[in-house]
């Protein structure tokens, strides 16, 4: 019973880890084509960025280096806390325009709804990072004991 229990422990954050990556690589290379469904609400919330096309650029390949990052263990957790602040800031932008909300607050339009999801994404991030971090001490407790 115990393996069994490991074993789905192991491969959800596994699957969380790679849905994280799979959802920035996707959402990047959107964006460096210039084909993300978004730019709209980009336009309206940020529109320096939008209207900017080496900072549009530059925001795909944070997106792509978060996907990328996310499944490299040695630099994980920072990249954690940059996805983090980058959904954020998405996340704040969006309620601060004229996209959020269809006839006012609670009532939520679609870029609201897509914003929304960040709560989630970011719990999860909170999640591998804690994760992580316990790993890391971990190996870092059997390398002292080793010694």
């Amino acid at each position: 019973m115990r393996a069994d229990t490991n074993t789905f422990h192991i491969l959800s954050f596994l699957l969380l880890r790679l849905s994280f990556s799979c959802i920035f690589l996707w959402f990047g290379l959107l964006k460096i084509f210039s084909i993300s469904p978004v730019y709209d609400v980009i336009l309206v919330a940020y529109p320096v960025i939008a209207q900017n096309y080496v900072l549009m650029f530059l925001l795909a390949l944070l997106e792509i280096a978060i996907g990328v990052g996310i499944l490299i263990p040695r630099i994980s957790i920072m990249v954690l806390w940059v996805m983090i602040a980058h959904l954020l800031m998405a996340t704040i932008g969006v309620f601060h325009s004229s996209y959020a909300f269809t006839e006012g607050f609670p009532v939520l339009s679609f870029a609201g709804e897509f914003v929304v999801k960040n709560f989630a994404l970011i719990s999860g991030a909170l999640i591998l990072i804690s994760h992580d971090t316990s790993m890391k001490k971990g190996l870092n407790l059997q390398e002292e004991t080793a010694r």
